[in-house]
């Protein structure tokens, strides 16, 4: 996975974790991770401190974007030590044309 930043204090706004992670897998996997993706969501969005979790597609059908918010870090640290993400995870190791693009973003006070 390649990230523009990590999680760290400026990347949060009161303790929040923000990221919007772009994932391409290969043509022929696509599916195979649009799937394994739509199987954690439900269960993502009741971890403790999980306030967004969103899977989106381009109109090509060709990349997945995520859109996930958790309370604080430890929350998404949480997320990403479950079985059912490190299965992703290692489905992706087989599957993506790219690394994961992850992107940690602070929410601006507007």
């Amino acid at each position: 996975m390649t990230t523009d930043n990590a999680p760290n204090n400026q990347s949060q706004h009161n303790g929040t974790v923000n990221l919007v992670a772009y994932i391409n897998p290969k043509p022929d996997c696509y599916q195979d991770c649009k799937a394994a993706l739509e199987a954690i969501t439900e269960v993502t969005r009741r971890e403790p401190g999980c306030q967004r979790f969103e899977l989106y597609e381009n109109k090509e059908k060709t990349q997945l974007m995520l859109i996930e918010r958790f309370s604080q870090r430890h929350d998404f640290d949480f997320h990403h030590a479950q079985p059912y993400t490190q299965k992703v995870y290692q489905l992706y190791e087989q599957t993506l044309a790219t690394p994961v693009e992850l992107h940690f973003m602070t929410q601006l006070d507007v």
